[in-house]
C-alpha cells in the first residue's frame, strides 16, 4: 500500500499528503512525443523494487485544444533490459483528462519508464516518465 493519502478530484491534479517514511511525491511534467499534450503526474523519481506504486496523471493540450486524448495503454518497462515489471499496470479514468495508474512494480534496480500511449482519432503519441528503482 502506498504510504500517502491522495485526494483526487476529476480534472484536477491529485493533492497528496505524505504520511510516515514513504517516498516523497513530486510532480513530473512531460510532453507527448508529438508535442500536442502536456502530461503531469505525481510520479516519484525513485520507487522501491518489488513494491506496488500508484500515480495520478493529468493530460492537457499544449496548443490550446479543448479535447483530451484517450489513454490507449500503459506500460511500465525497463528499456535497457527489454522487459516489464512483475505486474501489468492498470489505468482507471478519474474524469476528463485524469487517470489513476496502479500496479507499477519494478522487478529489479535500475532505470524504468512509465509509458502512456495517447490516442486522438487516428493520431497516436506517447508520453514517457523516467523512474529509478532501488
Amino acid at each position: 500500500m502506498n504510504p500517502a493519502i491522495r485526494i483526487a478530484f476529476p480534472g484536477v491534479l491529485a493533492a497528496s499528503l505524505a504520511l510516515g517514511a514513504g517516498p516523497a511525491l513530486a510532480d513530473q511534467t512531460v510532453k507527448s512525443s508529438d508535442g500536442a499534450w502536456k502530461v503531469t503526474g505525481d510520479v516519484p523519481a525513485t520507487i522501491a523494487v518489488k513494491k506496488k506504486t500508484e500515480v495520478i496523471v493529468d493530460i492537457a493540450p499544449v496548443a490550446g485544444g479543448s479535447q483530451c486524448p484517450k489513454l490507449a495503454s500503459v506500460a511500465f518497462e525497463m528499456p535497457s533490459h527489454g522487459h516489464g515489471g512483475d505486474v501489468d499496470p492498470k489505468a482507471m479514468s478519474m474524469g476528463a483528462c485524469s487517470y489513476h495508474i496502479s500496479d507499477l512494480v519494478p522487478s529489479m534496480d535500475g532505470q524504468w519508464r512509465l509509458r502512456l500511449v495517447l490516442k486522438e482519432g487516428e493520431k497516436t503519441s506517447t508520453a514517457d516518465f523516467a523512474v529509478q528503482a532501488k
